[in-house]
């Protein structure tokens, strides 16, 4: 598998993946841009190795809040989603990603509030080093973004979080057309809630939702970017982006 390993884009950021089982991975980022420290990474791949023809979708999420000690600055409650695919380019595995950055809140000098629209490049540069231990096991909390969502269309997702140090780890499941699929991901703790899902979709397809909870609101705005394999001349196809609303269902009383 071509995915673990360290990686590099063209700001100098640095990011070390560790493949686990049934398409999920973790990793950890290193940021050249904005904020200095260490954020984690969480993800799902679709299986198998980039070919020649074929590329390997992958989604990322990462919680901006840092896992080592350092100055804090609003960045700390943003996350954000990542979609592409790893392609081999003369010979080479390169990763090119589109990136929705969602900065719940303003950072005075640096960036307004709101989804920012990037696309990274990665190169591989490197094995990766000996994984860090798995976080234990948290308990289940009670947040804003705890419970069941729906569509207008139909779809559902239900998200559980658990607290990290200073970001909320999150865990949930997909439902439509008849199918469920597990969603991982990762939320922000401000006035507005910051969070990033991924998730394994039939038929080779990867998913990062980001998006934003207002304080008080009952509807989830998000971000979905899609991916899929392409071959190496149609890599502007790998993408798709939609906008995708879920409203709190509300539970009857007894």
């Amino acid at each position: 598998m071509n995915l673990s390993g360290v990686w590099t884009n063209e700001y100098g950021s640095r990011m070390e993946l560790w493949a686990l089982d049934d398409g999920v991975f973790r990793g950890r980022y290193v940021s050249s841009t904005g904020s200095t420290g260490e954020y984690a990474v969480c993800g799902h791949a679709v299986a198998g190795a980039a070919g020649p023809e074929r590329g390997k979708p992958l989604a990322l999420a990462i919680a901006w809040h840092s896992l080592v000690p350092g100055p804090a600055d609003p960045s700390w409650d943003w996350c954000s989603g990542l979609s592409g695919q790893i392609s081999l380019r003369d010979g080479a595995p390169v990763m090119g990603l589109t990136h929705a950055l969602v900065a719940s809140s303003d950072f005075p000098g640096l960036a307004q509030a709101g989804t920012h629209i990037d696309r990274l490049t990665y190169r591989r540069i490197g094995d990766a080093g000996p994984p860090p231990a798995l976080p234990s096991p948290a308990a289940a909390i009670d947040t804003p973004l705890t419970g069941t969502w729906r569509e207008a269309e139909g779809a559902e997702i239900d998200l559980i979080t658990a607290s990290d140090a200073g970001f909320d780890r999150v865990r949930g499941q997909l439902r439509r057309s008849g199918r469920a699929m597990e969603l991982r991901g990762f939320a922000g703790r401000g006035a507005v809630r910051s969070l990033a899902l991924t998730g394994l979709l039939p038929g080779g397809e990867v998913m990062a939702l980001a998006g934003t909870l207002p304080a008080g609101s009952d509807m989830l705005s998000m971000i979905d970017l899609t991916s899929h394999p392409t071959p190496p001349d149609s890599l502007y196809l790998q993408t798709r982006i939609n906008g995708r609303r879920f409203a709190r269902v509300m539970c009857s009383a007894d």
